[in-house]
């Protein structure tokens, strides 16, 4: 997947909701996305493409000038249609909680095609200020903010509340976990360790090991690999990465241990592996057929 994101560094005058990054992506071979959560309000909106928006109890089709929004910590992912790349733009907004209607709806799709001009506008202009930082870019970022919201209210008639920090803490149970599990979700692919996930929030590594157990019933590290070898898996049936591309792509220390971790989870190599689940056995077997 080709994605660019730009954080903001949090305002000092701390307001109410306040913008956290921005982000484009388009959809690759190799793009997989898996449920994830945020303890931000994640909006997306859809520039180009079809594909199809995942939460823990829906899928659902996504398409141009689709704007999908997932409060705090709602587990949720994307895909993209092959023929039709999906390419969007994300914006992170913490402290802002969207109410759809249905007091149990925390996320919502709303086509936005007959108000494009407008709220495209928005979105481009906060893209273009993240990219050019220019004097007081984040100050502009806000305000641009402030007024995309102000439309979409207006458009849409969804209401807006500033608790989101609460019920991202409501929701996930364990706010530290929540954080862990994001940055393992974004960072998988590189150098992580329980020494430098426990030192990142400031809890003890033994107390988090429990608290992450009893929130997702396993420890940072065994989410760690799974985490990889669910990506491994992807890769294995959808590219010709080889197995050393594979390794040091999702940052296993060795090939042997990919191997071993691979076995014990499949019950077979990862050879055996895209054997029988890759692109060439299927289009083999669609030959023969």
């Amino acid at each position: 997947m080709s994605s660019t994101r730009f954080d903001f560094i949090p305002m000092q005058n701390n307001p109410p909701y306040q913008l956290l990054y921005v982000a484009s992506s388009c959809y690759d071979k190799d793009w997989n996305s898996l449920l994830h959560t945020h303890t931000c309000t994640e909006m997306f909106y859809c520039i180009h493409g079809r594909g199809r928006f995942h939460t823990a109890g829906h899928t659902f089709d996504i398409k141009k000038d689709d704007l999908v929004i997932v409060n705090a910590g709602v587990e949720h992912a994307e895909s993209s249609t092959p023929n039709h790349p999906l390419e969007y733009l994300v914006l992170g907004v913490q402290g802002l909680s969207f109410h759809f209607g249905e007091a149990s709806s925390e996320y919502s799709v709303l086509n936005f095609g007959e108000n494009r001009d407008e709220i495209f506008f928005y979105l481009k202009t906060l893209l273009q200020e993240t990219t050019a930082q220019q004097e007081n870019y984040q100050r502009m970022c806000q305000q641009i903010l402030d007024i995309l919201l102000i439309h979409m209210q207006r458009i849409a008639y969804v209401k807006i509340s500033t608790n989101t920090p609460e019920l991202g803490k409501r929701r996930a149970a364990n706010y530290n976990c929540a954080l862990i599990r994001q940055y393992i979700d974004e960072h998988f692919s590189e150098a992580i360790t329980l020494d430098s996930l426990a030192k990142m929030i400031h809890i003890n590594k033994c107390y988090l090991v429990r608290a992450f157990q009893k929130e997702y019933g396993t420890t940072p590290i065994n989410y760690l690999i799974e985490r990889r070898l669910e990506e491994a898996r992807f890769l294995l049936k959808n590219t010709d990465y080889s197995t050393s591309q594979i390794v040091s792509i999702l940052g296993f220390s060795s090939p042997s241990y990919f191997s071993q971790c691979f076995r014990r989870r499949e019950n077979m190599t990862p050879s055996q592996y895209r054997e029988k689940y890759g692109q060439s056995s299927h289009q083999a077997a669609g030959n023969e057929s």
